[in-house]
Parts: structure tokens; sequence; C-alpha cells
């Protein structure tokens, strides 16, 4: 404004300017005076000003320590563990927070390149991808399970070496979060001779073995201690072959010859191995088992392989035996199973049998999986066979004769399907006579045989009666 004195002709002015009463900041507050963050998580702090219509309310935000915490305009973000101030400034009255920042801790542990066999400590080499509990995943790589090399910082593993063999387990625990891997260290072998060696041995502790290259035999293994035995290669879909042209078996496990005293109640395991006898001659079984008693045995992608006898001899005094036949094996002989034991139970999942007949001549009829009939000082009872996922084959290759898929001699053997199973025969000409795939004393015996398809056209009777079978032949 102007403010104008006049007096008769003369004035004289004022320009006035009026401005706003400053109204000073008295005081700043915080909604937080201490706050406690993980690493790269954030909080966003609210400033109160007092009086509230304070002239200027411009508020200056500050930090103590830029790398432990930073802050715009009122965002805090953590950075690294420690501890900072956060100061906002609005005139000349100030407030704090005081900050202290977590280093996160893990949420869970995953593991790569973990394998189920190893044989020294340099092969113990994994990848770790850690998830933080602030969501972050920091990865390791190249982390040496036995030495430790390139492990996380605070992190502690345990339990892993290869100084032996056997079958084992680990832990990697960092922060409150533990994984566990379990895993087989095995003694390698890439010769016959050595092979040979361990498996005879007068030392009769267990032993688990990688065999890591093919084998040729000409005498038979009299194997006097339990054993685990991998085929090792790194070719996919391919085993470690043992196989013989000589007049002989592969495995021979016999109380008379090699004694099975340490076999009893023990396990033989067969991993990714192929047995098999070339030769022409007669009673070479691949694998025979002989007075062992309650034996455990597996065979886990194996395939077990003769040409004219019994690829797998359960013969007597193997009472209480336990044998699994799983993960695509295959077994293959005149008969695949030959059991002449009592209380035995038989595990077949996901695995086909083949038997093949070239013994030409109706008395030589055979089959794929036989249960044999108690004779004199013998007794065949109890015997148990479980069928999952599998296919039975029984090939008849001489004229005039039949072979079988499964034949129950005994009324006390049990067969139970489950799954998806299939059964089919290829059959000479045996004058239009038509045997069944399944042949015992009572359908009773069978369990789940509705659910067996064959691909055979047209179908065998998939059960008949012994005394059935014998009229029609």
């Amino acid at each position: 404004a102007t403010i104008t004195a006049k007096a008769g002709s003369a004035t004289a002015t004022c320009v006035v300017t009026v401005t706003p009463k400053i109204i000073a900041v008295e005081s700043i507050s915080l909604d937080k005076t201490s706050i406690s963050l993980e690493e790269l998580a954030t909080q966003t702090l609210v400033a109160s000003i007092l009086p509230d219509t304070a002239t200027d309310q411009t508020i200056a935000w500050t930090t103590s320590a830029a790398e432990v915490a930073t802050v715009v305009e009122g965002l805090v973000t953590a950075k690294k563990a420690g501890q900072a101030t956060i100061t906002a400034k609005a005139g000349s009255a100030t407030a704090t927070c005081a900050v202290t920042v977590t280093a996160p801790t893990a949420g869970s542990i995953a593991i790569t390149g973990a394998k189920e066999l190893y044989a020294t400590n340099e092969d113990m080499i994994v990848s770790l991808d850690v998830t933080m509990s602030n969501g972050v995943i920091k990865n390791y790589a190249n982390v040496n399970l036995a030495t430790g090399l390139n492990k996380p910082e605070g992190a502690t593993i345990s339990g892993f070496d290869t100084a032996t063999d056997g079958k084992k387990s680990g832990t990697i625990n960092i922060d409150s979060q533990t994984s566990t891997i379990n895993y087989v260290v095995y003694k390698a072998v890439d010769s016959e001779a050595t092979l040979r060696a361990l498996l005879e041995s007068t030392e009769k502790a267990p032993i688990i073995i990688g065999l890591t290259k093919d084998i040729t035999i000409t005498k038979r293994y009299n194997v006097a201690r339990p054993f685990i035995l991998y085929g090792i290669t790194s070719e996919a879909d391919k085993n470690i072959s043992i196989n013989t042209t000589a007049d002989t078996r592969v495995f021979n496990f016999d109380a008379s010859v090699s004694g099975c005293e340490s076999l009893l109640n023990s396990s033989i395991e067969f991993h990714n191995i192929t047995m098999e006898v070339n030769s022409t001659g007669t009673y070479l079984r691949a694998n025979s088992f002989w007075g062992c008693g309650a034996i455990n045995v597996i065979y886990d992608n194996a395939i077990l392989k003769t040409n004219n006898y019994y690829a797998l001899h359960i013969a007597e005094e193997n009472n209480g035996a336990h044998f699994t036949i799983k993960n695509k094996s295959i077994i293959s002989g005149w008969a695949a199973i030959n059991l002449w034991s009592s209380e035995t139970t038989i595990d077949i999942d996901n695995s086909t049998l083949i038997g093949t007949n070239n013994h030409s001549g109706i008395s030589n009829d055979f089959t794929t999986i036989v249960v044999n009939a108690p004779k004199e000082g013998i007794a065949v009872l109890n015997n148990v066979i479980n069928i999952k996922d599998s296919t039975i084959n029984a090939i008849a290759n001489a004229a005039d004769t039949y072979q079988y898929c499964i034949d129950l001699r005994n009324e006390s053997a049990k067969v139970n399907f489950s799954g998806a199973n299939s059964v089919s025969t290829v059959k000479k000409d045996v004058t239009n006579k038509t045997p069944c795939y399944i042949r015992g004393f009572a359908l009773t015996q069978i369990v789940g045989i509705e659910s067996v398809t064959t691909t055979d056209v047209p179908p065998l009777p998939m059960f008949m009666t012994r005394t059935e079978v014998d009229a029609i032949i």
C-alpha cells in the first residue's frame, strides 16, 4: 500500500509492504523412535510438526550411516547389518530414530548336483541356492561337501566323507535351516580280478562296490559276504555288464561251497548291472541261491539272463528270503524265476520277466515263474509273489511244447496282482491245444487277476487248474 501526506499542493508518499507473520517451528517428532529392519527391507517414518501452522514445514532427512540405512522423504531402506540414526529437521527442531539393521536368515536351502553315489571327496561338488528370509536368493557354486570349500559363510556341513564305503547321511545347516542328503560311497573296481578278490574274500563285512567297466568271467563267483554292486557309467540307459560264454553261472550263493552264514539277514543288491550267461551248456543259472536262509536280495534296473536254464534260481533252504525286482529290471531264462524255498516273498515292480522254452516236447513244458511242489526232504510252502505294473512273457521256441507265464505247483502259493500288468505268449503249433497263462490248483490263489491284460489274439484262458491243463495236453 502507499501512504500519502498532503499539505497545500505538496505531497509525500510512503510505500508500505505488509508481510505475513512468520510462525516458527517449535518441535518435530517421529512416529517411531527406533526400528529394526532386515537387510533390503524398508519402512516409512512419519514426521509431525508443531505448531501445525508453522510457516515453513520443510523437513530435511539425513542418516548417520548411509552404508547401513538410507532415507528419502522419510522412507528408510536397510542396506547392511549395523546401526544408524535417522534425523528429521524442520527449522531448528530435530527428531531422531535409531535404526538397527540385521542380516537376513536362511529360509530354505535348495541343493542341485547332488548324486546318489560317490567314490572320492573330489566328486562331492554341489550348488546351493539359499532363499533368505527377505526373499533374496543367494547362489553358491562348486561347494565341496567333504572339504567345505566354497561353502556359505556361517554354514555347517557335516557327515560327508568317502574314506569308507557305506550308506551314509550328511547335513548342511545354515542358520536354523537344515538339509539332509543321503548318499552311498562305493569302492571303485575296474577289473575282474579285483572284483573276484573282494567278493570271495575271507572278510565277511558287507561291502559296496562300483563296477566301472564291462567284464567277462570264465568261472562263477562263489560269494561269501554281503555286498551291494552298482554299475557306474556316464552313458544314459546303459548297464555295466558281467557276462560269460563259459559253462558257468555268474553269481553263486551256496552254503555248501562258500558258506552263507554272513549272508543271513543281510542284503545282496544289484543296481544297473547286467549278468548274462551266453553259453549253450546245461544247468547254467545266472544267479543261484542255495541254503542262505532269510536273505534280502534286490535287483534294481538289473538284467539277469541265461539261455537254457533258470535265470534266478531260489533253491531250498532260503526260507524267509525276500527278493525285490524293480525299476525296469529284466529277468530272462527257460524259467525267469524257479522257486524251491518256503516263506519266500518276491516283489516284482515295473519290470519284465521272460521265459523262453527251447526244449521240444510236451514233457518239457515249462514256465516263466514257477513255484515248485514239495518233494522228499524239501518243503515248498507259503510263498507269495506280488506283481505290480509289470510284464510277463512266455515264449515256446521249440515245436510241440508249451510255456506258461506262472505255474503254481503247490496249493499254498499266492500271487497278488496290482497296478497295470500284462501277460503274453508266443507259441509253436501244438496240434491246436490251448494252454493258459497261469495254472495252479484254484483261482483263489490269485488276487487281482481280473486287472491283468494280454495282447494275444485270440487270448488264452487267463487261469486253468492243473487238472484242466493236464486233461488238455
